[in-house]
């Protein structure tokens, strides 16, 4: 899942206006963003967004479950490859394999201290994207 489809449930997940609140509609968005954000967090961060949830409202229920895969999405991944890199090109990374249909492992051009990724998107089409030492991601 990505996060564009994450917002679009979460805005889905809140009640649009008074009457919309406890709704059909309204308790059966809450209950897909919900099961999609346990799939997203570890055990322990969804135990404590759980007991968050307990005293909050729907908006801030919401509102706390994205910070809490934000917060997720943004430590480093571990990423398999037989180079060595920075966290900050782990960080990049981890953001690229969110946002593309396809990603392959990091690659070193010869040379150089960026990673070569080759990217597929959703149409098809392919291209590589650089990760510098820094993080800075360019075509």
């Amino acid at each position: 899942m990505k996060m564009k489809e994450l917002e679009v449930l979460a805005a889905l997940a809140l009640p649009f206006g008074d009457q919309d609140w406890g709704s059909e509609r309204q308790v059966d968005a809450e209950t897909k963003f919900f099961e999609a954000i346990q799939r997203i967090l570890p055990d322990r961060e969804w135990d404590e967004l759980e007991e968050y949830c307990l005293k909050a409202t729907t908006k801030e229920m919401v509102a706390c479950a994205l910070k809490y895969v934000t917060h997720h999405w943004d430590t480093p991944a571990p990423v398999e490859c037989d180079i060595e890199g920075t966290d900050e090109q782990r960080k990049s990374y981890a953001k690229i394999v969110e946002r593309w249909e396809t990603v392959e492992k990091p690659q070193r051009g010869v040379g150089m201290d960026c990673w070569m990724v080759k990217v597929t998107g959703e149409t098809g089409m392919t291209m590589w994207l650089g990760i510098e030492p820094d993080g800075y991601t360019h075509s």
